[in-house]
């Protein structure tokens, strides 16, 4: 009896994103939800493609109205525009963390938004 494991069960990969979305009040880039699994302790070397397999759980539950996708990321406007928002979303925080752009706030122009 000493040497089983304790009755706990361990979060699949869905449940472990659901999780982390469930509780930030920030938009997060699918790097960002990745960095939090690893810290909520999800072992993310499970997984062959660890990065594909997180945007494709943040998309499949966009899809079902769980979660919503948005674009033009303050993070990251350099090309990897999408970001997720859970139910705890609250643009407040998120704008005072500087991780989104504000109510009316343009984001800066690039050479690509220029038509020539």
């Amino acid at each position: 009896m000493c040497s089983e494991e304790p009755g706990i069960d361990k979060l699949g990969i869905t449940e472990s994103v659901i999780e982390v979305m469930a509780t930030t009040p920030y938009s997060y880039t699918t790097s960002e939800v990745m960095y939090a699994l690893e810290n909520i302790g999800f072992d993310l070397s499970t997984q062959k493609n660890a990065q594909a397999s997180v945007h494709a759980i943040l998309t499949r539950l966009a899809n079902k109205k769980k979660l919503t996708r948005v674009a033009n990321a303050k993070k990251s406007p350099d090309g990897h525009p999408w970001e997720w928002r859970g139910p705890q979303y609250n643009t407040a925080d998120d704008v005072e963390a500087g991780c989104c752009w504000a109510p009316g706030e343009e984001p800066p122009l690039v050479d690509d938004d220029i038509p020539f």
